[in-house]
Formats: structure tokens, C-alpha cells, sequence
């Protein structure tokens, strides 16, 4: 699958494997995935085994993602009111019969299972509860992540139950965020010592064979879905309120899928006056060699405002740049303390159109001196590289 959530999951199966570990991956039939990404299982070795289950109510995209990018609708209110936890309840339910098999079959010990989406974590409350089993329960995202609260009070008691029952079966619970760890160990404060914290990350490998270069022009390219608006949209206000001399070059690439109301937005109101690109989704690796040809890369915050606890998986691998990164996020942002003591990282605050309009002209200023940010970040990425993730992972599974 493309997107940037599958990454995490497919870079602990890689690690995990070169580290030993005979490594299982139980997931849904590629037709299922709207976007699609084979390059994430080029660094994946012969030894991991893949199991495809169909998902019996997986819609395609309406065209392929090559012909259209421009992500459209919303999931109904009918398919809330009867899949809970969420849309892959019924995959769930039919692959923890298959998950059970292989477990026997394999003589499996240890399962990871990662959320979103959370009906995963389903799964391992199964085998769990039919066999010894050590589980370790990765979440991702907080269960409300996409900020979609329980219809009825009857649908919030069955999110809160199964959350609990999760959290409680499970031997070890990581959160990826350090804000979202201690909410879970506040609310589940009998179970806290089992709730870890790792955040997400890059592959260094993955910018081996990545060039990087800084072009004529200032180019500011964003690598990944654009479904933020209310970071996207005051962000290319203060861009257009440059002046017009330095506007006129400046070029902003898109590599990715696009919501369709921002697409309609920046279209309509920014493309007379700015040069866009609308690249459409490339695969990880062409991303990468992309962002690498870029003088600046830019990261926004979460969908909206209720999601200032949740840090885009994409900003760890902006970080892994030998490039200048802007990232629009507002400055209560659990983001603020990853990149507070980060070098070349400029923050732009959404709220405030001041510091946004000074972010953006130091930004313009190096371009125009020549002295744009252009070193590695070293030792303070080593915990966000995804080799040393895994092994922790692989620590929470032998000691539970």
C-alpha cells in the first residue's frame, strides 16, 4: 500500500528479519488498497512471508492513483453505525481465523499488531485469548485520530470497551507520540508500566541513493497527502503576501494525493499568483528523489485543530534531509518537541501571520545569500532511524 502509515510496519518486518526474526505479515489483498506502492517491498527479504486476505467490503478507488490523485468523499454515516471499530471490522473478522492457523502452523510466539486502523488490535485480542501468545499493540495514531467521535453514546461505550479490553490484554501498548503515551498511561494508569513510547521515523537506508541538490529558483515542495487546511491555507496566504519580485520565484510542488477542497482552494485562489506543481502520488522512493531536488521541504500539522497531539510520520524523514525544513504547525503542537533543538528547522505558526511572514523570509533570505541550510542533522536523529525502532520493539517482545 502507498501512503506514509504503511512504512512503519513494513520497515520493523525489514529489520526484524535482517536481525533473525522469522517474520509473518498477515495484511489485505492489494485490490483493496486505493493507492499502491511496490517499491515498499523491494528492501524486504525473500524469508518475510506475506498472507493477503481479501476484505469483503474494500471499495477501489474511482480511477487508478496514477490518473487521479484528488482524494474525494467521506465514509458514511451507515457504515459507522454498523462497523465498529471501523471499516475493516468484517477483513478483521475473517482474518483472525487465518491469523489463528498461521500462528499454529508457524509455532508463532510474538505478534505485533498496528493501528490505524485499530480493528487490527482485534486480531490480537483473539489469539490473545486462544493461545500463549506475547503481544505487543502499536498504535500509531490515537484511536479517534481522524477526529470521527462515536455516533451515539452506545457507539462511544463500544469504542471505550474495546480500547480498554486492548489495553488490558496486550503485554506490551506503544504510542508514537510522547503526548499520546501519557494520555493512555493517565486513563489506563493500572497498566502503565506497559505502555511504551516510540516514535515514528526513517529509514536511513532509504537516502542512500538519494541525491540532493539546490536548484537556481527557491523551490518549496511537500512530500505526502495534502489534507490539512487549516495549516495549508494560511500558509500560502503568507506566501502570496511576499513581495511580488520574490513571489514571482518561488516554485511549491505537490508530490502526493490532494483532498479535494484544498486542491479546489489553492487552485482557485493561489495558481495566478504562484507557480504549482501538482506532481500526483509518486512511490516512496521516487518521493525521496523528488524532495531531493527541492531548496526547501515543507511539513504541515495535523487534519485540524484537535489533532495538535499527533506528529506527521512525514517529518522524520524531512528531518533525514541535508536540507532547510518549514513546518506549519501551531506552536502547542506536540511537534514542538521534536524540532525545537533541531538545526535549519524553521517554525511557521498558522495563528500568527507575523511569525509566519518572518519564518518565510529567513527562508528567502538564505536563498538569496546562498547559505540555505545544508548539513546532516547527526546524532539527534539516531532515535527516530527506524533500525533502532525495531530493536526496540524486538526488546518489548523478549522481556514481556
Amino acid at each position: 500500500m502507498g501512503l506514509g502509515g504503511v512504512q512503519r510496519a513494513a520497515k520493523t518486518a525489514k529489520y526484524l528479519a535482517r536481525d533473525g526474526w522469522n517474520v509473518h505479515v498477515l495484511t489485505c489483498n492489494p485490490d483493496s488498497f486505493p493507492i499502491q506502492d511496490r517499491s515498499m517491498l523491494e528492501d524486504l527479504t525473500d524469508e518475510v512471508e506475506i498472507t493477503h486476505i481479501d476484505d469483503p467490503v474494500a471499495k477501489r478507488a474511482n480511477l487508478p492513483a496514477e490518473a487521479d490523485y484528488i482524494l474525494k468523499g467521506k465514509s458514511g454515516l451507515i457504515r459507522r453505525m454498523v462497523q465498529v471499530p471501523d471499516s475493516k471490522k468484517f477483513w478483521a473478522d475473517r482474518a483472525s481465523k487465518t491469523a489463528e492457523k498461521i500462528v499454529r502452523e508457524k509455532s508463532i510466539e510474538h505478534l505485533i499488531t498496528t493501528s490505524p486502523p485499530p480493528s487490527a488490535h482485534t486480531i490480537g485480542m483473539h489469539l490473545k485469548r486462544m493461545m500463549d501468545i506475547k503481544w505487543l499493540a502499536d498504535f500509531r495514531d490515537p484511536w479517534f485520530a481522524d477526529s470521527k467521535k462515536p455516533l451515539t453514546f452506545m457507539h462511544k461505550s463500544m469504542h471505550e470497551k474495546l480500547e480498554r479490553n486492548i489495553i488490558q490484554n496486550a503485554d506490551s501498548i506503544v504510542g508514537v507520540t510522547s503526548a499520546h503515551v501519557s494520555d493512555l498511561k493517565g486513563k489506563y494508569a493500572e497498566f502503565a508500566s506497559k505502555i511504551h513510547h516510540i516514535p515514528n521515523g526513517f529509514d536511513i537506508e532509504d537516502f542512500e541513493g538519494v541525491e540532493q541538490s539546490f536548484p537556481d529558483k527557491l523551490v518549496i515542495a511537500h512530500g505526502g497527502t495534502l489534507c490539512s487546511r487549516h495549516t495549508v491555507e494560511p500558509f500560502f496566504i503568507a506566501l502570496t503576501a511576499l513581495e511580488d519580485d520574490i513571489c514571482g520565484q518561488i516554485e511549491f510542488w505537490q508530490i502526493g494525493a490532494v483532498n479535494e477542497d484544498i486542491y479546489k482552494m489553492i487552485a482557485e485562489r493561489f495558481s495566478s499568483t504562484l507557480k504549482i506543481k501538482f506532481m500526483g502520488y509518486k512511490s516512496h522512493t521516487d518521493t525521496l528523489s523528488t524532495l531531493g531536488k527541492a531548496s526547501v521541504i515543507v511539513v504541515f500539522g495535523g487534519v485540524d485543530k484537535d489533532s495538535l497531539r499527533i506528529i506527521p510520520a512525514k517529518l522524520y524523514e524531512g528531518l533525514a534531509f541535508k536540507k532547510p525544513l518549514m513546518i506549519v504547525v501551531e506552536k502547542e503542537s506536540a511537534v514542538r518537541g521534536v524540532i525545537d533543538d533541531m538545526p535549519g528547522v524553521v517554525h511557521l505558526d498558522p495563528d500568527d501571520r507575523e511569525s509566519m511572514k518572518r519564518g518565510l523570509n529567513i527562508i528567502v533570505d538564505s536563498d538569496k545569500s546562498g547559505s540555505l541550510f545544508n548539513e546532516p542533522r547527526g546524532s539527534k536523529l539516531k532515535k527516530y532511524e527506524r533500525k533502532y525502532q525495531a530493536n526496540q520493539m524486538a526488546e518489548l517482545l523478549e522481556n514481556a
